[in-house]
């Protein structure tokens, strides 16, 4: 088997814990000075399915009629996790960001890893974020258990009862 010696993009780790009074996740652990992403998310069923390629979103407040973010929940095929990509306007230039959310068991707890200007083909996605957790789970694995990347799911989206994925 080849070993790629390719480094892994920078990215930030942001944490969020889910709030039941306001239905939001809400930002307990970000980096100084990184404020690409709200203090606040909440996770919705898709509206228009026409448009979103995924049964669920994630989405900031409305400021000034607008989302602060919004992107479709793409299952990654590993249990709890999905990708989406958030893009914003840098010198007239649309550039991207690639994001891999990873919900807890109880769906209480969210970590968002957030690669800035970073945008992957679509045949190259499920090969990163394996690699990217299995080096993740390496790094932390001294500290604290492993996520879990070895389970995949059915497919199905956000919200579905754990007794309905395959383990």
């Amino acid at each position: 088997m080849r070993r790629s010696n390719q480094k892994q993009p920078e990215h930030k780790e942001l944490k969020y814990k889910f709030n039941s009074d306001t239905r939001y996740y809400e930002q307990t652990n970000a980096p100084l000075s990184f404020n690409k992403m709200p203090f606040d998310l909440k996770v919705e069923p898709t509206q228009r399915k026409d448009i979103i390629k995924s049964k669920h979103v994630i989405l900031g407040r409305i400021k000034n009629g607008k989302y602060k973010f919004f992107t479709g929940l793409i299952p990654t095929g590993y249990k709890n996790q999905y990708f989406g990509d958030h893009y914003e306007y840098v010198k007239r230039k649309k550039k991207n960001s690639f994001i891999i959310f990873q919900f807890s068991e109880n769906k209480r707890e969210l970590t968002i890893y957030f690669f800035n200007h970073f945008t992957l083909y679509p045949k190259k996605r499920l090969k990163f974020i394996t690699d990217f957790m299995i080096s993740l789970n390496k790094k932390r694995e001294a500290t604290t258990p492993p996520l879990n990347v070895q389970t995949k799911t059915n497919g199905k989206p956000f919200g579905i009862d754990n007794k309905d994925t395959k383990k």
